[in-house]
């Protein structure tokens, strides 16, 4: 009878510790993100894209993907919380130095430069209005962004 007795005490930690195993590695991932950018019919050859949550959830925060020759993803790891974002894409123009600048010259001091113009029209910038919808899974947005 011993012997039974504790056999039935050893499977009940097991069992904890099988279900704590288990739920570890079966959490559900969460949603990934991927897509294309288009500006006037030709992918976006660098930038960003930003989502910024709209239900001002706290728990939300605003997440990005870079841009690369007009692709971008956000994988399920970390993934991005379910919602609705607003879109936010940005490319800034390339800063150019001045004809003749060299770091490498004595003394060189790098010129007063203004802010990078950003290519990307503000209604698809700072003043964007454009949403996204993200649901479970696997998700799929592309933008066609121009410059008019």
């Amino acid at each position: 009878m011993k012997r039974k007795d504790a056999m039935k005490s050893c499977r009940f930690p097991f069992l904890v510790v099988f279900i704590a195993v288990c739920s570890i590695g079966c959490q559900p991932s969460r949603p990934s993100l991927i897509g294309v950018v288009t500006f006037d019919g030709k992918p976006l050859d660098n930038g960003t894209l930003q989502l910024i949550p709209d239900d001002k959830n706290t728990e939300k925060m605003p997440t990005g993907a870079r841009i690369s020759e007009g692709k971008y993803s956000i994988p399920s790891e970390p993934g991005i919380p379910e919602g609705i974002y607003t879109v936010r894409i940005s490319s800034p123009e390339p800063v150019l130095l001045p004809p003749g600048f060299s770091i490498n010259a004595p003394n060189a001091l790098p010129p007063k430069l203004a802010a990078p113009a950003d290519r990307i029209p503000a209604e698809w910038n700072t003043t964007s209005t454009h949403t996204i919808e993200i649901k479970k899974g696997r998700n799929q947005h592309n933008f066609a962004v121009t410059s008019e």
